[in-house]
């Protein structure tokens, strides 16, 4: 970011209101659902992007467990355990376009800002709506660089031969996270110098956690390797999203006799705003 006086803002901005910025804390969690790591990152307000985009500008496609699936069957056929990475600050690796200009208001109570300064963005950052897309379009762009090719029917799904003579790679990519593999330990260790490249990778070994599925890879003492896929981890956050956690509950019970009126939303005594919150609750809860 390039910091800016108000006048110098005023002169450049050309009317456009500055876009306001916050910092946000997260809490990330392993496949047991127990925190795992804090992340603090800077994020910019992008529903005020005072630029018009289309969805093609913005979207970027994410890898699916349907692809998941596809690539751990890849893997337990060469009898290759599946591993993943991450990508440190993904969005803000991306250079924003010569004709893409935004100027944010510093997070209140910036201890490196001084009163009536500005910032002006050099690259993207979270929250801004074509974040996605330009970092999706500079990972892919670094892939092809090292030999890749891109499915034509699933864009997140890459292979290629980055050493001569050795067997493709295969990885699928999730936003900012890598899952990988190859027959050959001397291609992945290729692939990890070529990757750091594009900036600070944390290589964290076999897949235990990914989209909501837990891996548990089995080494059997014949050298045979087989993996046990779970969603327990999605299950025990969703139950503890639908407040069941507390409750002693037995596994012969169904939810038939719930008490709930499941059948029809009741229209007596109950204004629109209160059905439509209804309405949106049980809609959450089935579509999860």
């Amino acid at each position: 970011m390039g910091v800016v006086s108000e006048e110098e803002y005023r002169n450049l901005s050309e009317g456009k209101c500055a876009l306001p910025t916050m910092a946000i804390a997260t809490i990330k969690y392993d496949e047991n659902n127990q925190p795992k790591r804090a992340k603090y990152r800077l994020v910019v307000l992008g529903n005020l992007d005072y630029h018009t985009w289309s969805k093609e500008d913005t979207a970027a496609p994410v890898f699916s467990q349907l692809e998941l699936h596809l690539l751990t069957s890849l893997a337990i056929h060469i009898q290759r355990v599946l591993k993943n990475c991450d990508i440190k600050q993904a969005f803000i690796q991306s250079t924003l376009p010569s004709n893409e200009e935004y100027f944010l208001h510093p997070p209140p109570g910036c201890p490196r800002s001084n009163p009536g300064q500005y910032w002006r963005l050099l690259r993207s950052l979270y929250g801004l709506k074509r974040a996605p897309k330009l970092w999706f379009t500079m990972l892919s762009n670094n892939l092809k660089a090292m030999g890749l090719c891109s499915s034509n029917t699933s864009p997140c799904l890459f292979v290629g031969t980055i050493v001569s003579g050795e067997p493709p790679i295969y990885l699928g990519i999730y936003v900012d996270d890598i899952i990988y593999f190859n027959a050959s330990d001397q291609v992945e260790q290729k692939f990890k110098e070529l990757l750091s490249t594009i900036g600070t990778v944390d290589f964290m070994g076999q897949v235990s956690l990914f989209l909501g599925i837990g891996l548990s890879w089995i080494h059997h003492e014949d050298g045979h390797i087989s993996v046990h896929l779970t969603q327990q981890s999605f299950a025990e956050t969703l139950i503890e999203y639908l407040g069941f956690d507390h409750l002693s509950l037995s596994l012969f019970v169904t939810p038939y006799h719930s008490g709930l009126s499941i059948d029809s939303i009741p229209h007596d005594s109950m204004s629109s705003n209160d059905r439509d919150a209804l309405q949106l609750a049980y809609q959450s809860l089935v579509g999860r």
